[in-house]
């Protein structure tokens, strides 16, 4: 088992250095979705407007990729050096694995984005994710994103 909870963590350290990598290099900005089942359920939690369940990964390309290209700035590496999402802490048992992870960039308006993850994964047999939710304080990701001011 603990070869098997090791393999997934790697993935995860892999999953989130594509993202990075993506980040910073257009070209690559949608590698990360290599690892997902063509058929994952990506959940979002929140009241915001990402936040829901997207039930295969045409779904969230249709659905939230093309907001995102349009809104997002944060993350971004060009002229950003050392944004994106790092893990710090994994939790693994068996097909699962938690991860702790932190983000930092520069958000829509060019000011400082840091934000604190928890993430969840969920694999199949053969590696690929087919259940993921992305957990942090999303009110900094509205307010980033499309400028709101919340009290």
């Amino acid at each position: 088992m603990a070869d098997l909870e090791t393999k997934h963590r790697k993935i995860i350290e892999d999953y989130l250095a594509t993202l990075r990598r993506g980040a910073a290099e257009p070209e690559h900005a949608h590698g990360y979705l290599d690892f997902w089942h063509d058929d994952i359920q990506y959940v979002l939690p929140g009241l915001w407007p990402w936040g829901g369940v997207y039930k295969g990964k045409d779904a969230y390309l249709k659905e939230v990729m093309p907001d995102y290209a349009d809104r997002s700035t944060t993350e971004k590496g060009e002229g950003n050096p050392g944004a994106g999402l790092y893990g710090y802490e994994y939790i693994c048992e068996g097909n699962t694995v938690v991860a702790k992870a932190r983000s930092r960039g520069r958000d829509a308006r060019g000011y400082p984005y840091t934000n604190h993850f928890f993430l969840w994964f969920e694999f199949d047999d053969h590696g690929k994710i087919i259940w993921y939710m992305d957990s942090a304080d999303f009110s900094s990701g509205w307010q980033a994103n499309w400028g709101v001011h919340l009290e």
